[in-house]
């Protein structure tokens, strides 16, 4: 059992899921194969304005709901001029998206995000596997994520009951002879029934958690990129690509913003000992990366880079400077999980804390209300979190020398800046393309 991972990109266009099915096609046909699918092209983007305009801007829905009708209608008519798939069931699907929006119920928003933007997993899905099992000649079956994967309730940040789902899991994907399984990424079920999301990008979770649950050979992410890069290819394009790495530096770029693999991707293949290959789509004869346990070692590693946008910066300090800080600290993390809100850099003395999070609009407003009941709160937004894995001594002068950073971090491995845009633009930015 082998799984693949394929992401929108991987599916923005007809020509795109015919080089899918190309792939596919090349996994020989006495081996087992399940391929998790997230929405097409930029699909999520355009539900989640359509979902936008039908809470708050009614007069925008029905070109919203255009938009996305006419992108899957039109994949369906160049599918079915390649045979006689049967993509019923996915414009049933659409059909029914339509209604949804026109007729929206409001339990809360992120409640009805789960209910909404699932719909582009999926129809992705439905139209994946009526062109498989019309193009190739070994069984094709579609299944409901949603079936196996068993979530809490927490809406848009779902956590996937492991104990439940394994075996749901191994019997849903049971197949005594030669098949090819097409299912979601990014979905689960909640405990009353209702649809949930794993987080933004979680379909490469999906896949790992797959691959943990049916001890797969291995699990593989096509990608638009050859593989694992010490860079973001789009901001630094003398990034290098690195052939294999650990799964814990894997992880520590993950976490820090490197967007080539989901963070919470890495743990389930790491604990059940699955190597985890980051594959260039357009070239799928290239080997890419493999991700897996290796021997650590001093040698010297390839400077990494990772950049997280649009970074808050929270200044916290207690109202009464009698306390030291760390009296209140649970009480303020406790906030953050509650919200579902994620640190990513920390910086803490006797009576201040700063933290760097991401600036979600929806998450963020409660929080800041709820931290202002107990702390004096300052607040710094446009910021960019830098991190720099195994950095040179001459960048670490290089770095010295810019001025402007509100926070620096320092450890034998890592350096970290937060700063503002002007002075990314202006000064770390060059810097840093300069050393990649």
């Amino acid at each position: 059992m082998e799984v693949y991972k394929f992401g929108g990109a991987s599916l923005r266009n007809a020509d795109a899921v015919r080089a899918m099915c190309d792939i596919v096609r090349t996994v020989p046909h006495a081996h087992r194969l399940v391929i998790v699918v997230s929405a097409m092209g930029k699909m999520t983007n355009a539900l989640e304005r359509a979902l936008d305009a039908a809470l708050h801007a009614p007069e925008q829905l029905q070109e919203a709901v255009e938009q996305i009708a006419t992108f899957h209608r039109s994949m369906v008519e160049q599918m079915s001029a390649d045979g006689q798939g049967d993509y019923s069931a996915a414009l049933q699907q659409l059909a029914d998206l339509e209604i949804l929006l026109s007729h929206l119920p409001n339990p809360g928003f992120d409640q009805v995000y789960d209910l909404v933007v699932p719909y582009g997993e999926l129809i992705s899905s439905l139209i994946v596997a009526a062109y498989l099992k019309e193009q190739l000649s070994v069984p094709v079956q579609w299944v409901d994520i949603r079936t196996v994967f068993r979530s809490n309730s927490v809406y848009r940040a779902a956590t996937v009951n492991t104990a439940i789902s394994e075996p749901l899991a191994r019997q849903a994907f049971s197949s005594e002879r030669p098949c090819i399984f097409v299912t979601q990424g990014f979905i689960a079920q909640g405990p009353e029934g209702t649809t949930t999301t794993l987080g933004r990008e979680g379909s490469d979770y999906s896949a790992a958690l797959l691959g943990a649950f049916l001890q797969a050979k291995a699990v593989t992410i096509w990608k638009d990129v050859p593989g694992f890069l010490t860079a973001d290819p789009a901001l630094f394009p003398n990034a290098s690509l690195l052939p294999e790495l650990d799964y814990r530096e894997a992880i520590e770029m993950a976490n820090s913003g490197a967007k080539i693999v989901h963070p919470k991707a890495l743990k389930p293949l790491q604990n059940a000992c699955i190597p985890l290959y980051v594959r260039p789509f357009n070239q799928p004869n290239e080997q890419g990366s493999a991700i897996c346990n290796l021997a650590l070692h001093d040698g010297n590693p390839l400077t990494q880079i990772a950049i997280r946008e649009g970074q808050v910066l929270l200044s916290l300090s207690p109202t009464d400077l009698s306390f030291a800080l760390q009296d209140t600290l649970a009480e303020a993390f406790g906030i953050l999980q509650t919200h579902q809100l994620r640190t990513n850099l920390i910086q803490a003395s006797a009576i201040s804390l700063s933290l760097s999070l991401d600036n979600d609009s929806t998450r963020l407003p409660p929080a800041l209300s709820a931290l202002q009941q107990l702390f004096h709160v300052a607040y710094n937004e446009g910021l960019r979190l830098i991190t720099i894995r195994h950095y040179t001594p001459a960048l670490r002068a290089a770095l010295a020398s810019i001025p402007g950073f509100l926070i620096r971090q320092e450890t034998r491995t890592t350096l970290q800046y937060l700063v503002r845009e002007q002075d990314w633009a202006e000064g770390y930015y060059p810097t840093l393309l300069e050393a990649i």
